[in-house]
This record gives C-alpha cells, sequence and structure tokens, in this order.
C-alpha cells in the first residue's frame, strides 16, 4: 500500500495538471530594486574604506578597533548601505527601524569593515568580488 501511494504521489506530481505548482515566481520588483541598491551601496562603502585604510591605519591598534574607527570614517557611506539593507527586512516600519538599529552597533561595523583591514594589515589587498560585506 505505502509503495503504491508514493508511486502516485510521483505520477501526480509529475503531470502536467501539477506542473504550476512547481514553478517559482520571480521576485517582485521592489525586492530587485532593493537589492541592487544594496549591492550599490556596499560597493561604494567597499571602494571609500579601501582607500582610507592606508592613510589611517597606525599598525599599532589592534584589527577590531582599526576597522571601528574606519567604519566610522565611512560614515555617509556605511548610513548608505545600513538604510538600503533595513529596506530588505520586512514590510513594516518597525522591523526596519529595528533592523538599522542592529546594523548601527558597533559589533556589526566591525563586521563589515574587519575584512578590509584585515587583508590590508596581510599586505593583500581586498577586491571588491571578494568581499563579503
Amino acid at each position: 500500500m505505502w509503495r503504491r501511494t508514493l508511486v502516485v504521489t510521483a505520477a501526480l506530481c509529475g503531470s502536467f495538471s501539477c506542473t504550476p505548482l512547481l514553478l517559482v515566481a520571480p521576485p517582485p520588483l521592489w525586492a530587485v530594486e532593493a537589492e541592487a541598491e544594496v549591492r550599490r551601496t556596499r560597493h561604494a562603502f567597499f571602494d571609500r574604506a579601501s582607500l582610507l585604510v592606508a592613510t589611517l591605519d597606525d599598525q599599532v591598534s589592534d584589527a577590531p578597533t582599526f576597522a571601528l574607527a574606519l567604519a566610522n570614517a565611512c560614515a555617509p557611506e556605511y548610513d548608505a548601505y545600513a538604510q538600503a539593507r533595513s529596506v530588505l527586512t520586512g514590510p513594516t516600519d518597525r522591523q526596519r527601524e529595528d533592523k538599522r538599529r542592529v546594523l548601527d552597533r558597533p559589533k556589526e561595523k566591525i563586521r563589515v569593515s574587519l575584512p578590509i583591514v584585515l587583508a590590508h594589515r596581510a599586505g593583500k589587498p581586498l577586491k571588491r568580488r571578494d568581499y563579503p560585506g
């Protein structure tokens, strides 16, 4: 009995009548535009931080402390990036504000700029395509 049920289920799901159930709808236009904005602002932050890392790094402070200072030095670019990321969080303003508060914490700023600092200190500048953001 069990095997017959599986065969019948597999036959129904493979039939043309079930095919529309298996198709995935494309994402809405606002989501595509929001992801493009996140990508654009992430690149802008990366470009600005990559320019400043060599001039601001004193090689004395520890990497997380310098990463936070670097993120604060790139404040306009980071704020644009955080704003763009908060749009993708949820449909309500409350959810977006909560995400924005999380992104403004020092721990998150360090997470975003630390790969740039570590790559600079290792002597291998990070490329945009390798930046995890």
